[in-house]
Protein backbone atom coordinates (compact mmCIF):
# COMPACT_ATOMS: atom_id res chain seq x y z
CA UNK A 1 0.00 0.00 0.00
CA UNK A 2 1.11 3.32 -0.69
CA UNK A 3 1.26 6.70 1.66
CA UNK A 4 0.90 9.62 0.62
CA UNK A 5 3.67 11.88 0.16
CA UNK A 6 3.88 14.56 2.99
CA UNK A 7 3.44 18.38 2.20
CA UNK A 8 6.37 20.69 2.63
CA UNK A 9 7.05 21.62 5.64
CA UNK A 10 8.89 25.28 5.38
CA UNK A 11 7.96 28.33 7.14
CA UNK A 12 7.08 26.23 10.30
CA UNK A 13 10.43 26.76 12.60
CA UNK A 14 9.28 30.13 13.33
CA UNK A 15 6.27 29.93 14.44
CA UNK A 16 7.51 26.94 16.79
CA UNK A 17 10.72 29.32 18.10
CA UNK A 18 8.59 32.59 18.61
CA UNK A 19 6.48 29.87 20.51
CA UNK A 20 8.85 28.74 22.96
CA UNK A 21 10.52 31.67 23.03
CA UNK A 22 6.80 33.18 24.65
CA UNK A 23 6.75 30.58 26.90
CA UNK A 24 10.13 31.08 28.12
CA UNK A 25 9.52 35.17 28.47
CA UNK A 26 6.14 34.13 30.51
CA UNK A 27 8.39 31.76 32.73
CA UNK A 28 11.14 34.21 32.86
CA UNK A 29 8.71 37.01 34.27
CA UNK A 30 6.64 34.23 36.73
CA UNK A 31 10.13 33.56 38.15
CA UNK A 32 10.94 36.99 38.32
CA UNK A 33 7.88 38.21 40.05
CA UNK A 34 7.71 34.96 42.09
CA UNK A 35 11.32 35.92 43.24
CA UNK A 36 10.60 39.63 43.75
CA UNK A 37 7.28 39.09 46.00
CA UNK A 38 9.13 36.06 47.92
CA UNK A 39 12.19 38.93 48.40
CA UNK A 40 9.66 41.05 49.59
CA UNK A 41 8.19 38.81 51.76
CA UNK A 42 10.96 38.01 53.46
CA UNK A 43 12.17 41.65 53.74
CA UNK A 44 8.54 42.45 55.60
CA UNK A 45 8.78 39.62 57.48
CA UNK A 46 12.31 40.07 58.72
CA UNK A 47 11.16 44.06 59.05
CA UNK A 48 8.52 43.04 61.22
CA UNK A 49 10.00 40.84 63.40
CA UNK A 50 12.78 43.90 64.00
CA UNK A 51 9.89 46.23 64.28
CA UNK A 52 7.75 43.70 66.83
CA UNK A 53 11.64 43.48 68.71
CA UNK A 54 12.09 47.48 68.70
CA UNK A 55 8.47 47.61 70.32
CA UNK A 56 9.77 45.17 73.53
CA UNK A 57 12.72 47.06 73.35
CA UNK A 58 10.65 50.09 74.03
CA UNK A 59 8.71 48.40 76.78
CA UNK A 60 11.47 47.56 78.50
CA UNK A 61 13.15 51.27 77.99
CA UNK A 62 9.99 52.62 79.90
CA UNK A 63 10.57 50.17 82.27
CA UNK A 64 14.41 51.64 83.31
CA UNK A 65 12.31 54.88 83.21
CA UNK A 66 9.73 53.96 85.81
CA UNK A 67 12.38 52.13 87.34
CA UNK A 68 15.30 54.61 87.98
CA UNK A 69 16.29 55.80 91.57
CA UNK A 70 14.44 59.37 92.00
CA UNK A 71 12.11 58.62 89.29
CA UNK A 72 8.56 59.29 90.96
CA UNK A 73 6.82 56.61 89.49
CA UNK A 74 3.42 57.03 91.18
CA UNK A 75 2.57 60.54 89.29
CA UNK A 76 1.81 61.25 85.42
CA UNK A 77 4.23 63.57 85.14
CA UNK A 78 7.20 60.64 84.60
CA UNK A 79 6.09 59.60 81.43
CA UNK A 80 3.40 61.47 78.61
CA UNK A 81 0.01 60.18 78.62
CA UNK A 82 -0.08 58.42 75.58
CA UNK A 83 -4.10 59.31 75.15
CA UNK A 84 -5.56 62.48 75.65
CA UNK A 85 -9.59 61.41 75.44
CA UNK A 86 -9.71 59.04 72.40
CA UNK A 87 -6.95 60.66 70.23
CA UNK A 88 -3.49 59.52 70.04
CA UNK A 89 -1.03 62.09 71.66
CA UNK A 90 1.48 63.46 68.31
CA UNK A 91 4.00 60.43 68.36
CA UNK A 92 7.11 63.15 68.69
CA UNK A 93 6.22 63.77 72.06
CA UNK A 94 6.69 60.56 73.29
CA UNK A 95 8.96 60.35 76.20
CA UNK A 96 11.82 57.95 74.93
CA UNK A 97 14.86 58.47 76.80
CA UNK A 98 13.87 59.31 80.12
CA UNK A 99 13.29 63.21 78.71
CA UNK A 100 14.58 62.92 75.20
CA UNK A 101 12.29 64.80 72.42
CA UNK A 102 13.68 62.24 69.83
CA UNK A 103 13.08 58.58 69.39
CA UNK A 104 16.28 56.34 70.39
CA UNK A 105 18.13 54.44 67.86
CA UNK A 106 18.54 51.11 67.05
CA UNK A 107 20.41 49.53 64.37
CA UNK A 108 17.70 48.37 61.66
CA UNK A 109 14.69 50.95 63.26
CA UNK A 110 13.64 53.45 66.04
CA UNK A 111 11.95 52.41 69.25
CA UNK A 112 9.11 54.63 70.93
CA UNK A 113 7.25 54.50 73.92
CA UNK A 114 4.39 56.33 76.21
CA UNK A 115 2.38 55.40 78.94
CA UNK A 116 -0.48 56.66 81.41
CA UNK A 117 -0.26 56.23 85.28
CA UNK A 118 -3.80 54.83 86.37
CA UNK A 119 -3.77 55.97 90.22
CA UNK A 120 -6.52 53.88 91.27
CA UNK A 121 -5.47 50.47 90.76
CA UNK A 122 -1.73 51.53 91.08
CA UNK A 123 -0.38 50.75 87.40
CA UNK A 124 1.44 52.21 84.61
CA UNK A 125 -0.61 51.45 81.28
CA UNK A 126 2.86 51.65 78.99
CA UNK A 127 2.70 51.28 74.94
CA UNK A 128 5.47 51.08 72.31
CA UNK A 129 6.34 51.26 68.78
CA UNK A 130 8.61 49.52 66.79
CA UNK A 131 9.41 51.18 63.52
CA UNK A 132 11.65 50.10 60.45
CA UNK A 133 12.40 51.27 57.19
CA UNK A 134 10.37 50.02 54.15
CA UNK A 135 13.07 49.69 51.22
CA UNK A 136 9.77 48.75 48.81
CA UNK A 137 7.94 52.05 49.39
CA UNK A 138 7.80 54.77 51.77
CA UNK A 139 4.99 53.50 54.16
CA UNK A 140 7.25 52.02 57.51
CA UNK A 141 7.05 48.77 59.00
CA UNK A 142 5.08 49.34 62.47
CA UNK A 143 4.52 47.02 64.93
CA UNK A 144 2.74 48.03 68.55
CA UNK A 145 2.96 46.64 72.17
CA UNK A 146 0.77 47.56 75.12
CA UNK A 147 2.04 46.09 78.90
CA UNK A 148 0.50 46.92 82.11
CA UNK A 149 3.43 47.71 84.74
CA UNK A 150 2.65 47.18 88.80
CA UNK A 151 4.55 49.76 91.24
CA UNK A 152 3.79 48.83 94.78
CA UNK A 153 4.67 51.50 97.65
CA UNK A 154 7.70 51.86 99.40
CA UNK A 155 6.59 52.70 103.05
CA UNK A 156 9.74 52.19 105.23
CA UNK A 157 13.21 53.01 104.58
CA UNK A 158 16.54 52.60 106.50
CA UNK A 159 17.52 55.63 108.64
CA UNK A 160 20.17 58.01 106.97
CA UNK A 161 19.61 61.20 109.81
CA UNK A 162 20.82 59.90 113.43
CA UNK A 163 18.76 63.40 114.86
CA UNK A 164 15.70 61.23 114.36
CA UNK A 165 17.24 59.58 117.52
CA UNK A 166 17.45 62.58 119.78
CA UNK A 167 14.60 65.21 121.39
CA UNK A 168 16.59 67.93 119.09
CA UNK A 169 16.53 71.95 119.20
CA UNK A 170 18.08 72.97 116.07
CA UNK A 171 18.65 76.60 116.67
CA UNK A 172 22.06 78.06 117.72
CA UNK A 173 20.80 80.49 119.72
CA UNK A 174 22.77 83.57 121.44
CA UNK A 175 25.38 82.96 124.35
CA UNK A 176 22.48 83.67 126.94
CA UNK A 177 19.82 82.29 125.02
CA UNK A 178 17.97 78.88 125.98
CA UNK A 179 17.20 76.43 122.76
CA UNK A 180 16.19 73.21 124.89
CA UNK A 181 14.24 74.17 127.88
CA UNK A 182 12.88 71.73 130.28
CA UNK A 183 10.95 73.36 133.16
CA UNK A 184 9.03 72.44 135.49
CA UNK A 185 9.23 68.80 137.18
CA UNK A 186 9.66 67.37 134.08
CA UNK A 187 12.14 64.07 133.92
CA UNK A 188 13.45 63.71 130.04
CA UNK A 189 13.79 59.60 129.43
CA UNK A 190 14.88 60.30 126.05
CA UNK A 191 18.51 61.27 124.40
CA UNK A 192 18.65 65.04 124.10
CA UNK A 193 20.72 67.62 121.77
CA UNK A 194 21.22 71.05 121.57
CA UNK A 195 22.71 72.70 118.65
CA UNK A 196 22.76 75.46 121.08
CA UNK A 197 22.36 75.81 124.74
CA UNK A 198 20.50 73.81 127.47
CA UNK A 199 18.48 74.80 129.93
CA UNK A 200 16.78 72.79 132.93
CA UNK A 201 14.46 74.37 135.10
CA UNK A 202 13.77 73.75 138.84
CA UNK A 203 13.16 69.87 139.72
CA UNK A 204 13.80 68.84 136.39
CA UNK A 205 15.87 65.43 135.34
CA UNK A 206 17.36 63.99 132.70
CA UNK A 207 17.87 60.12 132.74
CA UNK A 208 18.39 59.60 129.20
CA UNK A 209 21.46 57.42 128.07
CA UNK A 210 23.05 60.60 126.19
CA UNK A 211 23.04 64.32 126.41
CA UNK A 212 24.65 66.33 123.62
CA UNK A 213 25.10 70.54 123.77
CA UNK A 214 26.76 71.98 121.55
CA UNK A 215 26.54 75.45 123.48
CA UNK A 216 26.19 75.54 127.18
CA UNK A 217 24.58 74.18 130.04
CA UNK A 218 22.42 75.42 132.56
CA UNK A 219 20.77 73.82 135.50
CA UNK A 220 18.16 75.28 138.00
CA UNK A 221 17.66 74.62 141.67
CA UNK A 222 17.02 70.42 142.18
CA UNK A 223 18.09 69.71 138.97
CA UNK A 224 19.94 67.12 137.18
CA UNK A 225 21.49 65.02 134.37
CA UNK A 226 22.21 61.79 135.67
CA UNK A 227 22.39 60.42 139.83
CA UNK A 228 24.76 62.08 142.08
CA UNK A 229 27.51 59.18 143.86
CA UNK A 230 30.47 57.70 142.91
CA UNK A 231 29.02 54.01 142.30
CA UNK A 232 26.33 54.58 140.03
CA UNK A 233 27.66 54.44 136.47
CA UNK A 234 24.75 52.35 135.19
CA UNK A 235 22.64 55.97 136.36
CA UNK A 236 25.09 58.69 135.06
CA UNK A 237 24.69 60.03 131.68
CA UNK A 238 27.29 60.64 128.42
CA UNK A 239 27.57 64.24 128.26
CA UNK A 240 29.20 66.10 125.84
CA UNK A 241 28.89 69.67 125.85
CA UNK A 242 31.17 72.43 123.42
CA UNK A 243 30.91 75.44 125.46
CA UNK A 244 29.38 79.44 124.11
CA UNK A 245 31.44 82.16 124.76
CA UNK A 246 33.90 79.77 126.71
CA UNK A 247 31.02 79.04 129.06
CA UNK A 248 30.40 75.68 129.67
CA UNK A 249 28.08 74.49 132.94
CA UNK A 250 26.40 76.62 135.71
CA UNK A 251 23.90 75.46 138.42
CA UNK A 252 21.75 77.25 140.17
CA UNK A 253 23.11 80.62 141.20
CA UNK A 254 26.70 79.37 140.93
CA UNK A 255 29.13 80.74 138.33
CA UNK A 256 29.58 79.93 134.67
CA UNK A 257 32.41 77.14 134.88
CA UNK A 258 35.06 77.60 131.51
CA UNK A 259 37.60 75.30 130.03
CA UNK A 260 40.09 75.78 133.13
CA UNK A 261 37.87 75.20 135.62
CA UNK A 262 38.53 72.04 137.63
CA UNK A 263 35.81 70.36 136.69
CA UNK A 264 34.90 72.47 133.72
CA UNK A 265 31.40 70.60 133.69
CA UNK A 266 30.66 67.71 136.30
CA UNK A 267 28.94 66.70 139.74
CA UNK A 268 29.84 69.98 141.33
CA UNK A 269 26.93 71.88 138.70
CA UNK A 270 24.55 68.70 139.01
CA UNK A 271 26.25 67.03 135.65
CA UNK A 272 26.34 63.40 136.98
CA UNK A 273 28.30 62.32 133.70
CA UNK A 274 30.20 59.28 132.42
CA UNK A 275 32.57 59.57 129.65
CA UNK A 276 32.31 56.91 126.57
CA UNK A 277 35.38 57.73 124.79
CA UNK A 278 37.93 57.76 128.09
CA UNK A 279 35.44 55.09 130.79
CA UNK A 280 35.56 58.30 133.12
CA UNK A 281 32.94 60.06 134.99
CA UNK A 282 33.86 62.71 133.15
CA UNK A 283 32.23 65.71 130.59
CA UNK A 284 33.28 65.15 126.91
CA UNK A 285 34.43 69.06 125.89
CA UNK A 286 34.59 67.60 122.14
CA UNK A 287 30.80 66.95 121.41
CA UNK A 288 29.14 64.56 117.97
CA UNK A 289 28.30 66.87 115.50
CA UNK A 290 25.20 65.96 113.44
CA UNK A 291 23.51 67.81 110.92
CA UNK A 292 19.76 68.13 111.08
CA UNK A 293 17.10 67.08 108.45
CA UNK A 294 15.71 69.90 106.61
CA UNK A 295 12.17 68.99 105.25
CA UNK A 296 11.30 69.08 101.09
CA UNK A 297 8.20 71.23 101.65
CA UNK A 298 8.06 72.17 97.96
CA UNK A 299 8.92 68.18 97.03
CA UNK A 300 6.35 66.80 98.98
CA UNK A 301 3.81 69.41 97.94
CA UNK A 302 3.89 68.07 94.34
CA UNK A 303 4.87 64.34 95.60
CA UNK A 304 2.38 63.66 98.54
CA UNK A 305 -0.22 61.24 97.99
CA UNK A 306 -2.70 61.97 98.66
CA UNK A 307 -2.01 65.65 98.28
CA UNK A 308 -2.69 68.89 96.68
CA UNK A 309 -1.39 67.14 93.69
CA UNK A 310 -3.36 63.86 93.42
CA UNK A 311 -6.84 63.17 95.28
CA UNK A 312 -8.47 60.21 96.51
CA UNK A 313 -9.71 57.25 94.04
CA UNK A 314 -11.35 56.03 97.08
CA UNK A 315 -13.06 58.12 99.23
CA UNK A 316 -15.85 58.38 102.00
CA UNK A 317 -17.20 60.78 104.60
CA UNK A 318 -15.12 63.91 104.92
CA UNK A 319 -12.05 63.87 104.12
CA UNK A 320 -8.80 66.31 104.37
CA UNK A 321 -9.18 69.54 101.86
CA UNK A 322 -5.18 68.95 100.78
CA UNK A 323 -5.21 72.80 99.35
CA UNK A 324 -6.82 75.80 99.05
CA UNK A 325 -5.60 77.06 96.01
CA UNK A 326 -2.66 75.71 93.69
CA UNK A 327 0.69 77.12 95.55
CA UNK A 328 1.98 76.00 98.75
CA UNK A 329 0.95 78.86 101.07
CA UNK A 330 -0.93 77.95 103.66
CA UNK A 331 -4.67 78.03 102.21
CA UNK A 332 -6.64 76.31 103.92
CA UNK A 333 -8.48 78.20 106.45
CA UNK A 334 -10.41 75.47 108.44
CA UNK A 335 -8.28 73.51 110.69
CA UNK A 336 -8.70 69.86 109.65
CA UNK A 337 -10.01 67.53 112.68
CA UNK A 338 -7.73 64.18 112.04
CA UNK A 339 -10.18 62.15 114.24
CA UNK A 340 -13.37 63.30 114.86
CA UNK A 341 -15.65 62.47 118.04
CA UNK A 342 -18.56 61.16 116.31
CA UNK A 343 -17.59 60.54 112.33
CA UNK A 344 -15.56 58.43 110.04
CA UNK A 345 -13.98 58.85 106.77
CA UNK A 346 -11.71 57.64 104.61
CA UNK A 347 -9.82 58.49 101.50
CA UNK A 348 -7.57 56.33 99.57
CA UNK A 349 -5.27 56.37 96.39
CA UNK A 350 -4.65 52.60 95.50
CA UNK A 351 -6.48 49.45 95.64
CA UNK A 352 -7.23 49.10 99.20
CA UNK A 353 -5.02 45.62 99.25
CA UNK A 354 -2.06 47.90 98.99
CA UNK A 355 -2.59 51.73 98.45
CA UNK A 356 -0.25 54.43 97.73
CA UNK A 357 -1.28 56.06 100.07
CA UNK A 358 -4.15 56.40 102.54
CA UNK A 359 -5.48 58.08 105.74
CA UNK A 360 -8.53 56.39 107.32
CA UNK A 361 -10.38 57.06 110.52
CA UNK A 362 -12.72 55.11 112.20
CA UNK A 363 -14.65 56.93 114.68
CA UNK A 364 -16.70 53.72 116.30
CA UNK A 365 -12.92 51.26 116.63
CA UNK A 366 -11.04 54.52 117.27
CA UNK A 367 -8.10 53.37 114.37
CA UNK A 368 -6.19 55.90 112.20
CA UNK A 369 -5.02 53.89 109.46
CA UNK A 370 -2.36 55.73 107.33
CA UNK A 371 0.24 54.94 104.31
CA UNK A 372 2.57 56.97 102.69
CA UNK A 373 3.17 60.78 102.08
CA UNK A 374 0.34 62.95 102.95
CA UNK A 375 0.34 66.45 102.68
CA UNK A 376 -2.48 69.14 104.10
CA UNK A 377 -1.58 72.52 103.02
CA UNK A 378 -3.01 73.83 106.49
CA UNK A 379 -3.34 73.12 109.76
CA UNK A 380 -4.67 69.95 111.75
CA UNK A 381 -5.77 68.93 114.94
CA UNK A 382 -6.62 66.28 117.53
CA UNK A 383 -9.16 66.82 120.74
CA UNK A 384 -10.60 63.57 120.52
CA UNK A 385 -10.80 62.45 124.00
CA UNK A 386 -10.43 58.48 123.41
CA UNK A 387 -7.45 56.66 123.21
CA UNK A 388 -6.91 56.27 119.64
CA UNK A 389 -4.19 53.68 117.87
CA UNK A 390 -3.28 54.11 114.71
CA UNK A 391 -1.96 51.45 112.29
CA UNK A 392 0.86 51.36 109.19
CA UNK A 393 3.56 53.88 108.41
CA UNK A 394 3.24 57.20 107.24
CA UNK A 395 4.77 60.74 107.00
CA UNK A 396 2.35 63.86 106.93
CA UNK A 397 3.55 67.29 106.08
CA UNK A 398 1.21 70.20 107.65
CA UNK A 399 1.67 73.50 106.19
CA UNK A 400 0.19 74.92 109.43
CA UNK A 401 0.21 73.96 113.15
CA UNK A 402 -0.50 70.66 114.63
CA UNK A 403 -2.70 70.71 117.87
CA UNK A 404 -2.80 67.83 120.61
CA UNK A 405 -5.45 69.11 123.05
CA UNK A 406 -8.00 67.88 125.67
CA UNK A 407 -6.24 64.76 126.54
CA UNK A 408 -5.85 63.56 123.02
CA UNK A 409 -4.28 60.20 122.82
CA UNK A 410 -2.59 58.90 119.16
CA UNK A 411 -0.55 55.57 120.12
CA UNK A 412 1.30 53.27 117.93
CA UNK A 413 0.34 50.53 120.52
CA UNK A 414 -2.06 50.43 123.55
CA UNK A 415 -1.45 49.20 126.74
CA UNK A 416 -3.06 45.95 128.13
CA UNK A 417 -6.20 48.04 129.64
CA UNK A 418 -6.34 49.90 126.24
CA UNK A 419 -6.60 52.85 128.74
CA UNK A 420 -3.26 54.91 127.26
CA UNK A 421 -0.18 54.18 125.08
CA UNK A 422 1.86 51.37 125.46
CA UNK A 423 5.33 53.11 126.76
CA UNK A 424 7.25 50.07 127.39
CA UNK A 425 6.41 47.78 124.36
CA UNK A 426 6.34 49.46 121.41
CA UNK A 427 9.34 49.39 118.77
CA UNK A 428 9.07 52.41 116.53
CA UNK A 429 11.01 50.22 113.81
CA UNK A 430 7.84 48.32 113.48
CA UNK A 431 5.25 51.00 113.19
CA UNK A 432 5.51 55.05 112.96
CA UNK A 433 4.25 57.68 112.16
CA UNK A 434 5.55 61.21 111.75
CA UNK A 435 4.17 64.43 111.47
CA UNK A 436 6.39 67.68 110.14
CA UNK A 437 4.09 71.02 110.66
CA UNK A 438 5.46 74.55 109.21
CA UNK A 439 3.03 76.83 110.81
CA UNK A 440 3.85 79.72 113.80
CA UNK A 441 0.10 79.33 115.39
CA UNK A 442 -1.89 81.89 113.02
CA UNK A 443 -3.32 81.93 109.63
CA UNK A 444 -2.65 85.11 107.78
CA UNK A 445 -0.89 86.53 110.87
CA UNK A 446 -4.39 86.94 112.51
CA UNK A 447 -6.46 83.65 113.48
CA UNK A 448 -5.32 80.41 115.49
CA UNK A 449 -4.74 78.05 113.52
CA UNK A 450 -4.83 75.49 116.89
CA UNK A 451 -8.31 76.17 116.93
CA UNK A 452 -10.24 78.74 119.62
CA UNK A 453 -7.85 76.92 122.26
CA UNK A 454 -4.98 78.62 120.43
CA UNK A 455 -1.43 77.38 120.93
CA UNK A 456 0.33 79.90 122.52
CA UNK A 457 1.74 81.73 119.57
CA UNK A 458 5.07 80.99 117.32
CA UNK A 459 4.67 77.14 117.76
CA UNK A 460 4.77 74.90 114.73
CA UNK A 461 3.38 71.73 117.26
CA UNK A 462 1.93 72.08 120.71
CA UNK A 463 0.64 69.26 122.90
CA UNK A 464 -1.38 70.37 126.04
CA UNK A 465 -2.96 69.36 128.77
CA UNK A 466 -2.20 65.27 129.05
CA UNK A 467 -1.85 65.29 125.14
CA UNK A 468 -0.10 61.50 123.97
CA UNK A 469 1.72 60.76 121.46
CA UNK A 470 3.74 57.86 120.10
CA UNK A 471 5.71 58.33 117.06
CA UNK A 472 8.14 61.61 115.62
CA UNK A 473 7.71 65.01 115.52
CA UNK A 474 9.40 67.64 113.02
CA UNK A 475 8.11 71.28 113.94
CA UNK A 476 10.20 74.04 111.53
CA UNK A 477 9.53 76.55 114.34
CA UNK A 478 8.50 76.29 117.55
CA UNK A 479 7.54 72.96 119.59
CA UNK A 480 5.86 72.83 122.88
CA UNK A 481 4.85 69.89 125.40
CA UNK A 482 3.05 71.50 128.02
CA UNK A 483 0.71 70.38 131.22
CA UNK A 484 1.27 66.26 131.88
CA UNK A 485 1.81 65.90 128.45
CA UNK A 486 4.01 62.64 127.31
CA UNK A 487 5.52 61.71 123.99
CA UNK A 488 7.25 58.13 123.22
CA UNK A 489 9.40 59.01 120.24
CA UNK A 490 11.96 61.48 118.38
CA UNK A 491 11.22 65.37 118.77
CA UNK A 492 12.80 67.92 116.32
CA UNK A 493 12.40 71.70 116.55
CA UNK A 494 13.98 74.74 116.06
CA UNK A 495 13.25 75.95 119.43
CA UNK A 496 12.03 72.69 122.51
CA UNK A 497 10.48 73.69 125.55
CA UNK A 498 9.36 71.02 127.76
CA UNK A 499 7.32 71.92 131.04
CA UNK A 500 4.63 71.49 133.37
CA UNK A 501 5.22 67.70 134.37
CA UNK A 502 5.86 66.70 131.13
CA UNK A 503 7.48 63.28 130.55
CA UNK A 504 9.19 62.75 127.12
CA UNK A 505 9.76 59.07 126.97
CA UNK A 506 12.75 56.87 126.23
CA UNK A 507 12.16 54.40 123.20
CA UNK A 508 14.34 51.82 121.43
CA UNK A 509 17.39 52.79 119.04
CA UNK A 510 15.25 53.95 115.33
CA UNK A 511 17.20 52.26 112.77
CA UNK A 512 13.96 52.47 110.13
CA UNK A 513 11.40 54.85 109.18
CA UNK A 514 8.44 56.11 107.47
CA UNK A 515 9.22 56.79 103.71
CA UNK A 516 9.18 60.84 103.07
CA UNK A 517 10.40 61.50 106.30
CA UNK A 518 13.36 64.79 106.10
CA UNK A 519 17.09 63.75 106.45
CA UNK A 520 16.59 60.73 104.68
CA UNK A 521 16.76 59.10 101.01
CA UNK A 522 13.41 60.04 99.08
CA UNK A 523 12.06 56.73 97.84
CA UNK A 524 8.57 56.36 96.00
CA UNK A 525 7.87 52.55 94.44
CA UNK A 526 9.36 49.02 93.06
CA UNK A 527 8.30 48.91 89.34
CA UNK A 528 7.63 45.02 89.07
CA UNK A 529 7.95 43.48 86.19
CA UNK A 530 5.46 44.52 82.70
CA UNK A 531 2.66 41.89 81.91
CA UNK A 532 -0.80 41.69 80.01
CA UNK A 533 1.24 42.10 77.14
CA UNK A 534 -0.91 42.58 73.73
CA UNK A 535 -0.17 43.83 70.16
Amino acid sequence: MRFPRLKNEQGMVLPIALGILAVLTISTIVVIDSSSSNARSSTRSKGDKLAFALAEAGINNAVAVLSKNGNDNMHQTLLPACKTGSTWTAESTWKLNDGAATPVKYEGGDSRWCGTFDAANAVWNVTARGIVRNPYGTRQIRRELSAVVPIVPIEVQPLVNQSWNYMFATRTGTASGCDLTFSNNATIGTNVYAMGNLCLDNNVTITAPKAIVLGKIQIGNNGAIGQSGTNNWSTRVEVQVGGAGGQFCKYATGSWTTISSSPFCGDPQHVYSKNSTSSAMTVNPTPTSLVPPNADWNGWYQQAIPGPKQACTFSSGTVPVFDGNTVRDNSISTVFDLTPTSSSYSCRVGPSNNPLGEVTWNHSTKVLTVHGTIFIDGSVKMVNTGVIEYSGYATFYVSGTFLMDNGAKLCAQKNAGGTDCDFTGWDPNTEMMSLVANGDGSIAGAQSQAGSTGDGGGNSILLNNNARWQGAMMATKALQLSNNSKIDGPTIGSTVVVDNNVVPDAFPTITQVPAGMPGNNTVFAQTQSPRLFSG
